[in-house]
């Protein structure tokens, strides 16, 4: 993989003798006047053209450059590579957790940029920091990354390195959740949010999601509860459900409502909920989903309202699948290839592409494959 590398989003025409510009200007003869042409100087750069996957060229100015299929591989066996992905506007971003050691006191890596260029390091942790056991993009391009070992939260800025640190709290980092310009991260008894605001539920959450005003939702795959928010709580179906080990909030059907989704892995579903008229229990809401392989450990939603849904452990030899779930039923998309590939450990999904993490079994130095669905 490549470095990180943003794009800018069109703000307009580039600099020329203030006494040429006119509402008509379109210096490059593409049709586009320069007030809405990201790049007036080259014809083949306007809003609408046809976009070149990975050439580091924004085409049609929606600020991103557009993945194309294909396969990466960690670079170290056992260093979980794939264990979090996540798209960022000109390539993916990649956690490797276990790098360094498989153990609790690994430092962990993070990749960053685009498949096609080999695997470069961005973030190196250190001291056990176990970096990229989470990560999140802000709407301003910048790139959150768990370092739980640790106890905190580092910021890559527009690929600048090595990270600088914007929280330091005991538990931090294991998971992120970010919307907008806002973020919140798991410590040891609950969540801290960006603004300083901490959240107490006396032990870490499994998941976290944040609503567009603020509202943050926990997920706890153990315990009676496995969803808190604000001062209620959604009890589980069944003890051994996992019921919130992963949760996300997205427009589900890209009907313009927003859904709490939340992956019960033990159980092999996931739930479908109205984030403002919760139920008491999930065993009340409608669960989806076979029942098998870890389905719910990994949830994604396209820019069509697509559902996707990781199930790691499916399969006799445990090779993995991601389903989609299109009107409330789930078919298998893709499976693993090889014996313990895990495909679906980790997903991301992005205008026109999904993201699978495939962190692998032993000795395996791990996968990520992108796919246009």
């Amino acid at each position: 993989m490549g470095m990180l590398t943003l794009f800018a989003a069109c703000n307009g025409p580039d600099e020329v003798d203030p006494g040429k510009i006119g509402p008509d200007l379109d210096r490059d003869d593409d049709g586009i006047v320069a007030a809405s042409d990201c790049d007036d100087a080259d014809p083949s750069v306007f809003p609408g053209a046809a976009e070149v996957p990975e050439d580091g060229i924004d085409q049609d100015c929606d600020g991103w450059d557009p993945l194309a299929e294909g396969t990466a591989r960690g670079g170290t066996a056992d260093e979980g590579y794939g264990t979090r992905v996540l798209i960022t506007p000109s390539g993916v971003v990649v956690g490797a957790p276990f790098f360094g050691d498989p153990g609790a006191t690994a430092d962990g890596r993070v990749y960053g940029g685009l498949p096609g260029g080999g695997a470069a390091v961005s973030l190196l942790g250190e001291d056990g920091a176990r970096a990229g056991a989470a990560l999140a993009l802000l709407a301003d391009g910048t790139l959150l990354v768990g370092v739980p070992g640790t106890g905190g939260v580092r910021t890559l800025a527009h690929g600048a390195l090595p990270g600088e640190p914007v929280l330091s709290l005991e538990g931090a980092g294991g998971v992120l959740a970010a919307r907008g310009a806002s973020w919140v991260t798991s410590t040891a008894t609950g969540a801290a949010l960006d603004d300083g605001t901490r959240l107490d539920w006396d032990r870490r959450p499994d998941a976290l999601a944040l609503g567009a005003d603020g509202a943050v939702w926990a997920g706890f795959a153990r315990g009676d509860s496995a969803l808190r928010t604000g001062d209620g709580a959604v009890a589980r179906a069944t003890p051994s459900d996992e019921a919130g080990f992963t949760l996300l909030l997205a427009d589900v059907g890209a009907d313009g409502t927003e859904e709490l989704v939340v992956g019960a892995p033990g159980a092999g579903v996931v739930y479908l909920l109205d984030p403002t008229a919760l139920p008491a229990s999930l065993a009340d809401a409608t669960p989806v989903g076979p029942g098998t392989g870890r389905f719910g450990a990994a949830l994604a939603v396209d820019a069509a309202g697509v559902l996707y849904v990781g199930a790691p452990m499916a399969g006799a030899t445990v090779a993995g699948a991601v389903y989609a779930v299109v009107d409330g039923v789930p078919s298998v998309r893709w499976e693993g290839t090889d014996p313990g590939d895990q495909l679906g450990f980790s997903l991301a999904a992005g205008r026109a592409s999904l993201v699978m993490g495939a962190p692998g079994a032993a000795d395996s130095p791990g996968s990520v494959q992108i796919v246009v669905p």
